[in-house]
């Protein structure tokens, strides 16, 4: 299916490229203040006398634009862009003029007035590109305490669960890059670990070009962090506090001078979350069935350090150098006290018999904490024609972990059982990567680089069991392991984009070739090449509309403690296990979507399919026929459907109220094969997103943003519905030195999560939630007006600044 797909758009492309006339327009569209490209403006050109439009086209990424086979005579060619004053130019085109060069068109960003409000017309919350949308994080002021989960919890294509793990499109397997770079953390622990306050602006590319590691079913999130423009020395200092001791706070310094510009980054958070869980567990074995019903309190704390440096030197307008230094720590302390009720059955002919039932209580402590550091040394060159040029860096990093769970069981105040593990390990890293961009005309280029990516670590794990006598965990010796895991990729790519009267095409092929090697108590190596193409499309029905397909194909290697051999004790009843005999899942994610501006509004609408092979998921059963202990693997089950739409609607109803509604409705269905043929399963899924913004004079601001996500299939199971509403206060004082914002996040003590799975010999269910509301407060000092100079630059007369799976079942 995909190779008749992209065949009909490579014929399309074939039969609608027109030969190009000798008269030609052409220009670059910036932003008068910044000087920075403006992609997607409006161009149309119409005749003078009676504006009859001749042509039309929007600008690329580099702001360039080209209108060719222009007859000779006078017109009038408008540009236009979302949130910018509308510039008009009258142009007069004689029978010598075959190339008229507009040069630089300096947009002015538009102020609006209204009674007693003064706002600069906002940008919109989203920006369709032909590979990626992007989110500008200047209006996710209720996230300004927080992370990047937290802006990401409004986005479309965007789903978080109540522990603020991310899926995109469904899928926790996605790529994670901070200012296109790689970062040491996991995809989840770098957005729970990213300060809202650092961002600029995410990317989500759900459907990434050639260029990009395919890595990641869902495709990739881009991190773009602010920048300081600003010379001499300048920074803020944020600080948070906020129910159940809350606290967090970060100063940022950023000093430039000539060609060199440095920052220094801080942070510190603590972040406790209390809740309470029950949980009903059901095994059967042979005529026995026993259940195991457990509920209580938990409390889950996350603390974080980080500091990171930058210095980059420009000794010319054509080289940039860059280092770029992290080191960082991560604690998550999670703790339950709870009460578990086990009941024994004995099934004799058609009757039950209770064998015995008692109860107990259960303690269990965990500890999953550890370091990473990261050196990324970058360059860049800009040769003299604009858009040529020569980009790399070199990264590595290292990082260690260690998981310590201790579980006791305690009936009549004597401790019957007790249990204790600890895993762990070092892993360092190496990427080099080198792009190399030649555009040959304004609508034309070519793309083509290499990417290697080294990565060596070692894991171990160790088993204690409670002794009695001595009051002592004992080394269980027979049970520990150490597995040893390399794996290296080297991969080559090129693209190739060109542009036509609003019509545009990108195609790109990948080549990468995988080594890995697994040594624990058997060795395991693969050695192989995988191909990955690659195809985006865009077309401008009208200077307001435009229409955008594409089609990618991608991987998701299991990550090295997905291949552990041996088990882990989670408790008395559960234990977990790797398998060492997975391999990669491939994913064919096809997308089509439209949208269209309607002055300050915006509606879009995006359709996609996407078929993943040879799945890797989650999957449970009894533990070796033992009737009260089921085993938690992971495993190859077979294929998954996505199919379904995404649709987003912003407008700015007035000066002072502006709504954002999203949608995300689809088919997914899920087919076993193997041992697993016997599942089928299917459900309609949808989510939705409401976010409002009111301005209340020139210093204040109220942001309400409400979700909700409907019931959706897994493998073995089901998670039910939940939904939550948020609310934000902002309010600027001494001349927008001081910032204040508070902030009520599950207002209603809505976003209870639960869910249920069910197999061969067992069945599970549970529900868990978060002690709620939580309240912040958040005050920001500017150091040397900071941010208020900064926003001067882009937005002058602007009344506000613009700030900015199954995991988490938890125990019971």
């Amino acid at each position: 299916m995909k190779f008749k797909f992209i065949a009909i758009v490579i014929l399309c492309l074939i039969f609608t490229s027109p030969l190009i006339g000798q008269s030609s327009i052409s220009g670059i569209v910036v932003d008068s203040l910044n000087k920075q490209p403006l992609q997607y403006s409006n161009i149309v050109l119409y005749e003078q006398d009676n504006w009859k439009q001749v042509d039309g086209t929007v600008t690329d990424s580099t702001g360039r634009f080209l209108l060719t086979e222009i007859p000779n005579g006078v017109y009038n060619l408008k540009v236009d862009y979302m949130g910018f004053e509308t510039d008009t130019i009258k142009i007069n085109i004689g029978k010598n003029d075959q190339q008229v060069q507009m040069g630089r068109i300096a947009l002015k960003r538009i102020t609006l007035s209204g009674e007693g409000v003064e706002v600069t017309a906002e940008n919109i919350s989203m920006d369709y590109q032909i590979d990626k949308k992007v989110i500008n994080v200047n209006r996710q002021q209720s996230s300004i305490s927080g992370s990047a989960v937290d802006i990401l919890r409004n986005a479309p294509s965007i789903t978080t669960d109540s522990e603020g793990n991310v899926q995109l499109r469904g899928s926790s397997s996605f790529k994670v890059l901070v200012n296109g770079k790689p970062t040491p953390l996991d995809g989840n622990q770098a957005l729970q670990h990213i300060p809202a306050t650092r961002i600029q602006s995410i990317e989500i590319i759900t459907n990434p070009s050639a260029k990009y590691d395919p890595s990641g079913e869902a495709g990739i999130i881009n991190i773009i962090l602010k920048k300081e423009r600003r010379k001499g020395l300048n920074g803020m200092v944020n600080l948070s506090g906020g129910s159940y001791k809350r606290y967090s706070g970060e100063a940022l310094l950023n000093y430039r001078k000539e060609k060199f510009n440095a920052t220094l980054d801080m942070s510190y958070e603590s972040e406790p979350h209390p809740g309470s869980g029950e949980r009903w567990n059901t095994t059967m074995a042979g005529d026995t069935i026993t259940k195991i019903h457990s509920y209580g309190e938990r409390e889950e704390d996350e603390i974080d350090y980080n500091i990171s440096g930058t210095i980059k030197y420009l000794p010319d307008t054509n080289n940039t150098f860059s280092l770029d230094i992290s080191t960082g720590y991560r604690s998550d302390k999670d703790s339950s006290r709870g009460t578990f009720q086990r009941t024994t059955i004995i099934e004799s002919g058609n009757s039950l018999d209770t064998l015995h039932s008692n109860n107990y209580k259960d303690i269990e402590d965990g500890t999953r904490s550890g370091r990473f550091n990261s050196v990324n040394l970058s360059y860049t060159h800009d040769y003299e024609k604009e858009g040529h040029k020569l980009e790399g860096y070199l990264d590595f990093s290292t990082r260690d972990g260690d998981s310590k769970e201790i579980q006791k069981q305690i009936d009549n105040g004597v401790v019957n059982y007790g249990e204790k593990n600890i895993e762990g390990g070092p892993s360092k890293g190496l990427e080099l990567k080198i792009d190399y961009t030649l555009p040959f005309s304004q609508e034309k280029e070519l793309e083509a680089g290499l990417q290697s990516r080294i990565r060596d670590a070692t894991e171990t794990n160790e088993r204690y069991i409670y002794n009695y006598g001595s009051n002592q965990f004992n080394s269980q010796p027979k049970v520990k392991r150490e597995m040893n895991y390399t794996r290296n990729i080297h991969g080559i790519y090129a693209t190739y984009s060109s542009k036509y009267s609003g019509f545009g095409y990108q195609l790109g092929l990948r080549a990468e070739h995988t080594h890995r090697n697994i040594e624990s108590d058997t060795t395991l190596k693969i050695s192989r090449l995988d191909i990955f193409p690659t195809l985006h499309t865009s077309y401008s029905i009208t200077e307001k509309q435009e229409l955008m397909a594409s089609y990618s194909r991608r991987i998701r290697r299991p990550r090295s403690w997905f291949m552990e051999p041996f088990e882990q004790w989670q408790d008395q009843y559960n234990v977990r296990r790797g398998n060492p005999d997975l391999i990669p899942q491939y994913i064919d994610s096809y997308s089509f979507g439209y949208n269209r501006n309607f002055g300050r509004n915006l509606f879009s609408f995006e359709t996609y399919y996407r078929v993943t092979h040879n799945k890797i998921d989650r999957v449970q059963s009894p533990y070796r026929n033992k009737s009260n202990v089921i085993l938690h693997t992971i495993d190859n089950i077979g294929k998954d459907f996505d199919l379904g739409a995404e649709i987003m609607l912003n407008l700015n109803l007035y000066n002072w109220w502006n709504l954002n509604l999203s949608g995300n409705l689809y088919q997914y269905r899920i087919e076993g094969s193997g041992e697993y043929d016997n599942i089928e399963r299917e459900s309609f899924n949808w989510t939705t997103r409401l976010n409002s913004t009111f301005n209340i004079g020139n210093n204040a601001r109220l942001q309400i943003n409400q979700f909700y996500n409907s019931p959706s299939i897994s493998t073995q199971g089901e998670r039910e519905a939940f939904y939550a509403t948020n609310a934000s206060l902002r309010m600027d004082f001494l001349q927008k030195t001081l910032t204040g914002i508070l902030q009520v996040r599950d207002i209603f003590d809505t976003g209870q999560w639960e869910f249920e799975s069910s197999g061969e010999g067992f069945s599970t269910r549970g529900r868990f939630s978060r002690a709620a509301p939580t309240v912040t407060l958040t005050l920001r000092y500017n150091i040397n007006n900071y941010r208020r100079e900064r926003r001067r630059e882009q937005q002058p007369g602007r009344a506000l600044e613009e700030g900015e799976g199954e995991g988490g079942q938890g125990r019971f």
